[in-house]
């Protein structure tokens, strides 16, 4: 039988056309911003956000705010460095971090980068390293310790393709970050159609020069 949708798109044919490669990719900015459910039949909590998350978990443990009230809210547990198992900020954080990783993952996969490729497809493939790199990073600063603690302590899980093994082992630190800055590297060469002087559209995107920065 022929399972093909027909009112729909599969991932691999949206892969092949620009337009539908830029739709995923555009799909990694949106689930660092949108409230999504991350278990079926779960509605989200009003809350959760990537965005939001991200930073109240690198910022609050520091020195940097005060928060006069208690709450409930489980950015709490980050204030007062209690942290708990199965707290729902983290593990939303972990869910949808990982999730935008595993997208990168399959367009990476899907386009085959060579010297044909156009540069505004090798921009979007591009834009994929620079946000699986970004996330690894944003995982890294929540869930392990940085490389001034020693570059052999438990970093996180590495997912660097579509089919790797669930249970995969945690990377070192140090394996964490060179993967980092290798992804970074390659998105960097690839980049080459949002440059700086379109603001509107540095602002919004991955870019060669955001690349360096976080470098």
């Amino acid at each position: 039988l022929d399972t093909t949708p027909y009112d729909s798109l599969t991932a691999e044919l949206l892969a092949q056309e620009k337009q539908g490669i830029e739709n995923l990719v555009n799909g990694n900015l949106m689930m660092m911003k949108e409230n999504l459910s991350y278990a079926e039949g779960q509605f989200p909590d009003a809350r959760d956000r990537y965005v939001r998350h991200l930073y109240q978990l690198t910022e609050f443990p520091s020195d940097n705010l005060m928060i006069v009230k208690s709450t409930t809210d489980n950015l709490w547990y980050s204030f007062n460095m209690e942290h708990i198992p199965g707290q729902l900020n983290t593990t939303y954080f972990w869910f949808i971090g990982y999730k935008i990783i595993l997208n990168s993952n399959k367009i990476i996969e899907s386009v085959e980068i060579n010297a044909d490729t156009p540069d505004d497809i090798k921009q979007l493939v591009g834009e994929c390293y620079f946000y699986r790199a970004m996330v690894h990073f944003d995982l890294a600063r929540v869930f392990a310790r940085p490389p001034s603690h020693g570059p052999a302590n438990p970093g996180v899980v590495l997912r660097l393709s579509t089919d790797e093994l669930d249970d995969k082992a945690r990377a070192t630190v140090s394996e964490t970050y060179q993967q980092i800055i290798s992804d970074l590297k390659k998105a960097s060469e690839l980049m080459t159609q949002r440059v700086p002087g379109n603001q509107a559209e540095s602002l919004k995107y991955a870019s060669k020069c955001a690349a360096d920065a976080l470098l």
